[in-house]
């Protein structure tokens, strides 16, 4: 095959890809579901969980080794850009305060019964699940699926509660700092266990740690003033020009080359550097009303197809790995919706608000999938540990609007107009992705 025909060849991919996720996420919206469950849906759809099973061959043949690489290529730039969205989605003014004892304990509670009880299901069924490419440390793989569960999709827990308008009360408020301070906890977790897999010997693995503190340090004292610099012009001129955004992009691009060079994933440059920006109102939002059309409709349904391909349904209900799937389903529940919601109870909200929170803590979405995603391409899980938590994630997101809307007596509402990131200072509807 030549460049051209490679080039038509996944050309026509993308397109079946696109057509796929948009389809399912447009129908999901009937159900009162976010646009994201059907996307993530979609990938499976089109892997050998679905279609690879019924046409075979055409999967293959559309799906090749060529097309899979620029799927990869292209979700691992995406889901960069992603997550420097969500990291300039972050206020960190609301990192001060009072709140910050309770959004504590909320968040505390999230996190440390997922890591004991998550991995103590990994720890149970090492030798059921941990047979991967490499050997696996016992321990490393239960610290792994632990933290696994204890992420929280945090800008779709924003989105749910800007849509209802619940976002300034105090219970919002309150959701949305201990969501981020979840979400940092066990994205630090991960670079931790990322590390600490790619060392060999285990004593090297203070070297990726030590040059991702070295990298968050440069993005902070460094980058963040050269940023300042840009958010002052566009302040005081209302447009962000095309080579400041270019500016913007080359530090993504330099972050995420960075990041993978010292044996950190990715997706952390991303997300250090959308934290890093200026908390300039302006430049802010012409940074998100240029990217972020273009990476949820383009980028993200690639992500999910890549992960979808990789995601075998039927291997799960297997004799062997369906008890410690179930077992890894009732854990995920309980140790967000069961253990947030009595926390959210004991810091003096009504149950039907608590178990509103819980639900949303519950739902990991996009999160969880680039968490499974960074442990299989670091060969921490299997394919088959890989299928069960995209379940996972496909399940616990499904269940949020449903529990939130049941928790605070509303009838399902419909999911066809969430919303987007702040632009211009407004909230605009588009397709809600996580």
């Amino acid at each position: 095959m030549n460049q051209l025909e490679a080039f038509l060849h996944i050309i026509f991919a993308l397109c079946v890809v696109l057509t796929v996720a948009h389809t399912c996420g447009r129908l999901i919206q009937f159900l009162g579901q976010p646009k994201v469950v059907g996307e993530m849906v979609s990938g499976v759809v089109l892997g050998p969980s679905l279609i690879g099973a019924l046409a075979p061959e055409w999967s293959v043949a559309t799906f090749g080794p060529e097309v899979k690489n620029a799927m990869f290529l292209l979700s691992q730039i995406g889901l960069a850009a992603y997550m420097f969205l969500v990291g300039c989605e972050l206020d960190l003014k609301m990192f001060t305060g009072k709140s910050m004892r309770s959004a504590a304990v909320l968040s505390l509670t999230g996190i440390i019964p997922s890591i004991i009880i998550g991995g103590a299901c990994g720890y149970a069924y090492y030798e059921v699940l941990a047979t991967g490419e490499r050997h696996v440390g016992i321990w490393e793989f239960a610290f792994y699926l632990g933290s696994a569960l204890a992420i929280t999709a945090f800008p779709m827990l924003a989105r749910i509660l800007e849509e209802n308008r619940m976002a300034s009360s105090p219970m919002g408020t309150l959701a949305m700092l201990a969501a981020s301070i979840d979400d940092a906890l066990a994205w630090c977790l991960l670079a931790l266990i990322v590390a600490v897999a790619k060392a060999e010997p285990l004593s090297s693995g203070f070297t990726p740690i030590l040059g991702a503190l070295a990298f968050f340090v440069v993005c902070f004292y460094v980058v963040r003033p050269l940023l300042a610099i840009v958010a002052r012009k566009v302040e005081s001129r209302g447009v962000l020009l095309q080579e400041e955004f270019a500016f913007v992009l080359v530090l993504l691009l330099a972050a995420i080359w960075v990041t993978d060079k010292i044996g950190i994933y990715s997706v952390f440059g991303g997300f250090v550097l959308g934290v890093s920006m200026p908390r300039s109102h302006r430049l802010l939002n012409e940074v998100r009303s240029h990217m972020y059309q273009f990476v949820v409709v383009f980028f993200l349904p690639i992500f999910f197809a890549n992960s979808g391909l990789n995601t075998n349904i039927g291997a799960v209900f297997s004799p062997e790995l369906f008890v410690p799937f179930v077992l890894v389903l009732f854990a995920s529940f309980l140790t967000k919706y069961g253990f947030c919601t009595i926390a959210m109870k004991g810091i003096g909200f009504s149950w039907k608000e608590s178990s509103a929170i819980g639900a949303l803590f519950n739902a990991r979405g996009l999160m969880l999938l680039i968490f499974a995603n960074i442990g299989i391409s670091n060969g921490i899980i299997n394919s088959n540990v890989f299928s069960m938590l995209v379940i996972v994630a496909v399940l616990t997101t499904a269940a949020a609007m449903p529990l939130f809307n049941r928790s605070l007596g509303r009838k399902q509402l419909s999911a066809s107009t969430p919303v987007s990131p702040i632009v211009e200072g407004e909230l605009k509807p588009v397709g809600m992705t996580d």
